[in-house]
């Protein structure tokens, strides 16, 4: 549905690393977002598909984190893959 976000979380340990990686997504939905944020609302990366992959990132602070995938304005709609792991 355009305009509706997918939530993800899961908690970390302070300094984990984790990775980000894009496997692949729908044709159209280069400027759709993906965002994470800690327990404390602060942004460790807000970017689109098609315009960088997060990579490894280091996770200062230890607890919850919340993973944003979608566009509130962008109509696109599509399937996508992502992988996630602790490094």
């Amino acid at each position: 549905t355009p305009g509706v976000q997918s939530v993800y979380t899961f908690t970390a340990a302070p300094g984990q690393k984790v990775y980000f990686h894009i496997l692949e997504y729908g044709r159209g939905m280069e400027q759709i977002f993906w965002r994470l944020v800690d327990d404390n609302g602060m942004e460790v990366f807000n970017t689109c598909f098609g315009c960088s992959e997060p990579g490894v990132q280091t996770l200062t602070r230890g607890g919850s984190y919340t993973l944003t995938v979608g566009h509130n304005t962008n109509p696109a709609t599509g399937d996508y893959a992502l992988e996630i792991g602790a490094r």
